[in-house]
């Protein structure tokens, strides 16, 4: 069976039962009276750059093409988990705690981060050997200040 059918008759069920099913919540509609009411109920928290998503570009749907959050989020809908995405389209990683942080008291409930950085990183400092260096450095302090973070909302964060 095709994923997309398979979402779709989750969401015809969950609408004969009278469950509500979200679609991806996006941070570039925080302002919106729909995101406040939605922000506690997320499950999965997508931080990063231009793969992750397009938020300072305006709605999702004017976006030049659909990010990794939309496609996470078909294989969510049948566990009932709800992704936010978070990606900012030219972000670099040195601006990834700052982005965490924000997320962490955005969306309190979250039990899943993925943070996808660097990529940009490149055009800033075009030697890769160094810039992956920077990464994985810019990386590992995020995951330490994540762990603390994570130890004291009684949730788990997993190192790779």
């Amino acid at each position: 069976m095709k994923p997309q059918v398979v979402i779709d008759s989750y969401r015809e069920l969950m609408s004969r039962n009278r469950t509500v099913v979200m679609d991806v919540l996006y941070v570039v509609e925080r302002d919106t009276a729909a995101f406040e009411t939605a922000r506690t109920t997320v499950d999965i928290v997508c931080a990063g750059d231009s793969l992750t998503g397009w938020n300072n570009f305006g709605p999702a749907g004017q976006w030049p093409y659909r990010t990794y959050p939309d496609f996470l989020h078909e294989l969510c809908v049948p566990l009932g988990l709800q992704v936010a995405n978070g990606g900012i389209a030219g972000e670099i990683s040195n601006n990834g705690p700052q982005q965490v942080r924000d997320y962490l008291d955005l969306f309190p409930n979250a039990r899943f981060f993925i943070i996808g950085m660097g990529t940009n990183d490149l055009g800033t400092w075009p030697d890769t050997e160094f810039t992956s260096r920077r990464i994985v450095a810019t990386s590992d302090g995020w995951l330490r200040w994540c762990w603390t973070k994570a130890s004291s909302r009684s949730c788990s964060t997993y190192r790779m």
